[in-house]
This record gives structure tokens, sequence and C-alpha cells, in this order.
């Protein structure tokens, strides 16, 4: 295994049951969706053994900094945070910068971009929590920025589900159509007894 880390498997196994606990006992879950910028440049200037490097230092980071921390892609990482926002965001921050501190050859540095969302305050399900999380990650990236500041969250679009979602919900049974009612049938009408 070449960052030593738990897969998607391991990590949606592990979240449904923090969920469940933090229901359980009112608790506060902040998932932590995590994306590289700067990583492709350090394997197409530097060669796949410098790419391969480069994740196991960064594997490092996530691995010391949060005990659930897992490798769900090439440079994709989800960390299960339990606590609220709020703390969350300073655990991001000590993240961000620690990645940012990594020194590559040829002066290449690789960024962390975050995206941040808590449950129960915020989504209802892991697909809700990821889909969040994962909407202001990209939000943050595109915008060039490590991190979305909380008050920035709140004018930011409802995100649309992720495909996976969507092909999730394509596969659940239609419910069948309510029928109609049947009219009750109609009383024949009593004859009258013919007079003798």
């Amino acid at each position: 295994m070449l960052t030593r880390l738990p897969n998607r498997r391991a990590f949606e196994r592990d979240a449904r049951r923090s969920l469940e606990q933090a229901l359980e006992e009112a608790g506060r879950v902040t998932l932590a969706v995590i994306d590289l910028s700067g990583f492709k440049a350090v394997n197409d200037r530097m060669g796949h053994s410098a790419g391969d490097h480069a994740l196991q230092r960064i594997s490092h980071v996530l691995a010391s900094s949060c005990p659930k921390a897992y490798r769900v892609g090439g440079d994709e990482f989800l960390l299960l945070l339990e606590m609220d926002t709020a703390r969350a965001i300073e655990v991001s921050e000590y993240i961000v910068e620690r990645i940012r501190a990594l020194e590559f050859d040829k002066g290449l540095r690789i960024l962390a971009n975050i995206g941040l969302a808590e449950f129960p305050l915020e989504a209802h399900s892991l697909d809700a929590l990821q889909t969040l999380a994962d909407h202001r990650m990209y939000t943050a990236k595109r915008l060039n920025r490590p991190m979305l500041r909380p008050d920035e969250l709140e004018n930011l679009p409802t995100p649309q589900r992720r495909e996976s979602d969507r092909a999730k919900s394509a596969e659940l049974p239609k419910p069948n159509p309510p029928k109609k009612p049947k009219k009750p049938k109609k009383l024949d009408k009593l004859k009258k007894p013919k007079k003798g």
C-alpha cells in the first residue's frame, strides 16, 4: 500500500458508525474533503516516483493530524473529524500550513484545498454530507483558496447531488402508482312480489 491510509470502503464503514454514534450521543462529525493543487506538476516534471513520495509525505501529515484519514483517489483524501466545524477549521488550517511547508525539488510546492461539512447540523446523511463538502472544496479550489471562511458559506448556492448519488437513486425501485378505488357495486333493486 503506497500511503498506508485506508481506502473508500473503510471510510464508508467508519463514517456510518461515526454518524450513528453522533446521533445517539448528540455529538458532531465534520467531514473534510481534501484535493491537492500542484500534485500533477510534481508528477509531470519530476516523475511518478517523486509523485508517490509526495503522496507518502502528505499522507503522513494527514494521519498525524487526524486518526481517521483516508485516501479515496489519486490525490483525494477524506478526514472524519469528530468535532464541530469551528474546531475542524483549526485542524484544517494546521494541515494546510503543514502541506504548504513541504518542499520538493525544482521549487515545486503542493497546496491543499479543503471543504468542510458538519453532521447533523448541515446534512442528515452521509451522501448529503459528502456532496456539501465536495461542493465547498471545489469552490475553494476554483477561487484558488485553501478553504472558504464560515461567513462565505452562507452565500453559496445549494450543491447538486453527485453523479454517484444520482446513480444510487436511479437504482431504487419506483413506487407503484396508487390503484384507483373500485366503485361500489350497485345493489340490485328489490323486485316487487307479483300479485297472486
